[in-house]
């Protein structure tokens, strides 16, 4: 059985408030509609607990949940589902709120048409309020002016220039810069969700074969081919940019101590500062050499960030743990900020999928290839065109 585990979770534990007749569908829901991941399921179930909570505090006969019945649902009229809608906008829930709590109504009450317990779906006749949806705006170009600011970054952090920044780039810490280019070229390279990123493991990345292997929220597997250019902002951010080889020949084998010195401050906030107070006494070529080597160790990638023991993500953040799903928002719209100041509407990573969608109908006109690297459906495809 699919989710069994989630199944007995969600029935013995998290909604045992329910009425007997509700355990089938929970069942089905988990089980029979492989379309549904246990988040919107969860979802689903906690808008109806709402609604039975408000069909006890309407009704004075019903003193709990669980003496709502299958025969009080089909007596219920158009009347009664828009009373109920009334409620949630009096109570301040916004339309995209109201629409998602009816989904659920409409869910179940198809369910049980559907097994011949209730003649019809009143959730059906009922109006539902209109959702404005606010479009990001996001074309091709802005998505490559995106790219270009996080990568202008990086290929100055990439120069060995360590005394002077230009003007126009905004230097950030080398290892949080590489990642913040692969991430933003994975997603206009593979136009994967938010939650797809997130999830991704070290070991999902094949840098020889340009693959990449994406679990959805379902669990299904599907592997996602890159270019090269997608590849090398990942190989930098995996293994880091080599060090100079002029420096390790003299000080990671001949200078140790000093080597190791720098190893230990490479993080620091004020590198020259450190570098000026720490060997104040030497020549200025030698700090200019520890400058060099503290920033080339500055540029290690993921393993400069420090990862956590046994940490597998291949995106962690500086405290070296999984970046969230929040953490990615955050971060997306504070480079937008900063690189595309111009653009106005929303910069989120649906917006950024689109993209990529965009980008690959343009290059490929296969709709069926493009559709089974997003892991969507044709029409959806179409739809973000």
């Amino acid at each position: 059985m699919k989710n069994s585990a989630l199944t007995k979770k969600i029935i013995n534990a998290d909604f045992c408030t329910f009425p007997p007749f509700m355990n089938d569908y929970q069942i089905y829901l988990l089980e029979d509609r492989g379309n549904l991941s246990p988040r919107t399921v969860a979802m689903y179930l906690n808008h109806l607990e709402m609604f039975f909570g408000y069909l006890v505090d309407s009704r004075p006969g019903l003193k709990s949940c669980s003496a709502v019945t299958t025969a009080l649902l089909g007596s219920l009229t158009e009347t009664d589902m828009t009373a109920y809608r009334d409620h949630l906008e009096s109570s301040g829930r916004s339309a995209a709120t109201v629409k998602a709590h009816f989904s659920a109504l409409s869910s179940l009450f198809s369910y049980l048409v559907s097994e011949h317990v209730i003649d019809s779906d009143v959730t059906r006749a009922v109006k539902k309020p209109s959702v404005v949806i606010q479009k990001s705006g996001m074309d091709a170009t802005l998505g490559r002016k995106l790219l270009s600011g996080v990568l202008k970054n990086t290929a100055f952090l990439s120069s060995g220039t360590v005394l002077a920044i230009p003007d126009d780039v905004r230097c950030r810490r080398e290892p949080l810069a590489l990642r913040n280019h692969a991430l933003i070229a994975l997603f206009l390279g593979c136009g994967l969700k938010l939650s797809e990123l997130s999830a991704l493991d070290l070991g999902d990345v094949d840098l020889r074969r340009n693959t990449v292997l994406i679990r959805n929220e379902r669990g299904q597997i599907r592997s996602v081919s890159f270019d090269d250019e997608l590849c090398s902002a990942l190989s930098d951010y995996i293994n880091g940019l080599p060090l100079p080889e002029d420096l390790v020949e003299k000080y990671r084998y001949k200078r140790e101590s000093d080597y190791e010195w720098c190893l230990s401050h490479c993080h620091d906030y004020n590198p020259k500062r450190r570098v000026d107070g720490e060997y104040a006494g030497e020549s200025e070529d030698f700090r200019y050499d520890m400058l060099r080597l503290l920033s080339a160790l500055r540029r290690q990638g993921r393993d400069g960030l420090k990862p956590d023991h046994g940490e597998n993500a291949l995106f962690i953040s500086s405290r070296g743990k999984r970046m969230s799903v929040r953490m990615i928002q955050s971060m997306i719209r504070e480079m937008a900020a900063t690189y595309i100041p111009e653009h106005k509407g929303p910069v989120t990573p649906s917006a950024l999928r689109n993209v990529c969608a965009v980008n690959m109908i343009t290059e490929s006109s296969d709709l069926f290839s493009v559709s089974s690297q997003l892991g969507l459906r044709p029409s959806t495809v179409l739809n973000m065109m």
